[in-house]
């Protein structure tokens, strides 16, 4: 089951967050911000510090985005977060969470007290994931607010074959959308 919509507007809006100029540091890391966490510099041309950083192991191998977007939308009734990392390399990725109450804490994928949890993996929807992500909020090194967490989550996928993600995390700069 494909979903383009959301997809194809994240990686339109990677893209042209991409845009620029900017000189990538010796290690890959961009210029101006932090290396990205666990290890991973951000990606040449692009600043780790303002862009987030997603990493997650896929069947054990491992996977990192540098750059990555988080938008969050509060409303009287609700809290939405979307978390979208892609980079033409690892697969993409999308985290959905909506809850009728302020967001911080773990939540599961299927009916949870009124909470959604959705996730797109490498441009698919799972039909019936297990899934668990966690997620605080705070002030980044960089003055922003942030969206950190963790991610695991397991499915079947387009082959028929398991993919799952554990080891999941996130460290992301938030825009906040009016309601």
């Amino acid at each position: 089951m494909r979903r383009p919509g959301n997809i194809l507007a994240a990686i339109v809006t990677l893209a042209l967050a991409g845009c620029g100029s900017s000189a990538g540091g010796a290690d890959g890391g961009g210029t101006g911000g932090t290396s990205g966490a666990a290890g991973h510099g951000g990606a040449p041309g692009h600043d780790a510090g303002t862009t987030g950083e997603i990493t997650w192991l896929a069947n054990g191998t491992p996977h990192g985005i540098a750059v990555g977007i988080a938008a969050r939308r509060t409303a009287t009734m609700t809290d939405t977060l979307e978390i979208v990392g892609a980079d033409g390399v690892n697969p993409g990725l999308s985290i959905e969470l909506g809850a009728p109450t302020t967001l911080g804490g773990t939540y599961t994928c299927g009916a949870d007290g009124g909470t959604v949890v959705l996730i797109t993996y490498d441009d698919l929807v799972p039909t019936s994931p297990t899934c668990t992500v966690t997620v605080a909020f705070a002030t980044g090194a960089d003055g922003k607010p942030h969206a950190t967490g963790t991610f695991e989550f397991s499915f079947a996928g387009a082959d028929g074959g398991a993919i799952d993600v554990t080891g999941g995390r996130f460290d992301i700069p938030v825009s906040m959308e009016a309601p």
